[in-house]
């Protein structure tokens, strides 16, 4: 099941060629090669190289040090990390999970519970907002233009157990298409970042998540909103033409002995 932060219980084709070209690109805002930070890291440092002392010798190793662990922690999360574009509707979908114990369920069964953080962003550059000396221009008034706004609807996901090797593991589906992210339905305009955890559990210590995000393309001056605030729903919203569902790729749920160690007691 998947369980939302406050509390309660969730558990396009195109056959346009240059948009079919567009989604093939690859996002490149987290894949940054490891050489490449290597590199990054050695030329800070080696720019104060000629000008250090032996006191600043030593404060640099301490940020090498803290560099170092900082590293370490960021490919442990990359791993556990997916990102999503949609090229044609400029939305990006980073997902992320991370282990925050276990639940003791019976005397013999233990439950790993994981939290998953869902970033969702417009990349579209914000508008140029006009000066006090400045009247807005007729198109950027025009009610009529394509969207750039988009609302998130709800989410699809399917949370998969990892099998022993010679049965695959279970797989629950939480649809919920309309019921929007931990209650809200919030409308993401150019620029804009919505981001919201939830969490779930695994009979396994290993497992992963897939699934969507429901979506409608909304004028701009569209104001987010609650689930069962039907009133702000307006006519381009219940357009068919403009739902979508964007696919996340699947990220890894992954407890290690580190997460389910027990404290000692006192």
């Amino acid at each position: 099941y998947d369980t939302d932060s406050s509390g309660d219980v969730d558990v396009d084709d195109d056959d346009d060629d240059e948009e079919d070209q567009d989604d093939q690109h690859v996002d490149q805002c987290l894949l940054v090669a490891p050489e490449d930070i290597r590199l990054a890291v050695q030329a800070s440092f080696l720019r104060h190289e000629s000008s250090l002392t032996k006191e600043g010798v030593v404060t640099m190793q301490k940020h090498a040090i803290d560099a170092i662990r900082i590293l370490g922690e960021q490919e442990k999360i990359n791993a556990r990390t997916s990102v999503s574009f949609d090229h044609a509707r400029h939305v990006r979908i980073v997902a992320t999970s991370s282990c925050i114990g276990t639940t003791a369920m019976a005397a013999l069964e233990t439950k790993y519970r994981f939290a998953y953080r869902i970033r969702v962003e417009n990349t579209l550059t914000p508008p140029s907002r006009p000066n006090n000396h400045q009247k807005p221009s007729s198109s950027s008034t025009d009610s009529t233009k394509d969207p750039t706004s988009v609302q998130l609807l709800g989410r699809t996901w399917h949370i998969q157990e990892d099998g022993d090797g010679e049965q695959e593991g279970e797989i629950v589906t939480v649809n919920a298409p309309s019921t929007g992210a931990v209650g809200h339905l919030p409308v993401i305009r150019p620029g804009e970042v919505f981001e919201y955890m939830s969490g779930c559990e695994l009979g396994t210590k290993t497992g992963s998540m897939s699934g969507s995000l429901h979506m409608v393309s909304v004028p701009d001056d569209a104001h987010s909103a609650k689930v069962g605030d039907y009133s702000t729903i307006t006519a381009m919203q219940l357009a068919e033409d403009n739902f979508f569902c964007i696919p996340v790729n699947p990220f890894a749920l992954v407890a290690t002995d580190q997460d389910t160690r027990t404290p000692p007691r006192i």
